[in-house]
């Protein structure tokens, strides 16, 4: 009858250890304290204020006014945000509401995300940019049904850092 249970020891006996190291491991002292120690260097890392951070303008951003014609710019990274405003419009004295937008790189085919954070303002995600002249049509439509469609010519230039 011994001989049955001698193969079940050593697994019993390891899974003892490795509960006991586990238990250690979660309630000990030791832990704790550099868990605190983490969470109070991390009090001291300055966060930039960014998108990341919520708050802020990201770097790389171009701002363009929705109510302006033949809008250009030039950058030296082959990224970029946009951020519209002024984008609302009046049709007899209404109000009028941005319901769909479209923002495509006509140069590379890219079509950009478009959030809209408050009444008048837009922005995109990143935009990729080739090299050279960009062109971008803004295409958005009103609730009135009216198709509205703005042209931004982005040229990229080179830079020494790539």
């Amino acid at each position: 009858m011994k001989r049955r249970y001698k193969p079940l020891i050593f697994p019993a006996l390891f899974l003892c250890a490795l509960s006991a190291y586990s238990a250690y491991a979660i309630f000990s002292p030791v832990q704790k304290k550099s868990r605190m120690i983490a969470s109070i260097e991390s009090e001291k890392i300055k966060i930039p204020t960014t998108v990341a951070a919520g708050r802020g303008t990201p770097p790389n951003t171009l701002h363009f006014n929705c109510q302006s014609e033949d809008q250009s710019a030039e950058v030296p990274s082959s990224q970029v945000f946009i951020k519209f405003e002024n984008c609302f419009f009046y049709q007899e004295q209404i109000k009028l509401q941005t319901t769909e937008f479209k923002l495509i790189n006509q140069t590379n085919q890219y079509m950009a995300q478009i959030f809209q954070p408050s009444e008048d303002v837009i922005v995109t995600d990143f935009i990729q940019l080739a090299h050279g002249e960009n062109i971008l049509k803004f295409e958005f439509s009103l609730n009135s049904k009216q198709k509205i469609t703005k042209t931004i010519k982005i040229q990229r230039i080179n830079s020494e850092i790539q």
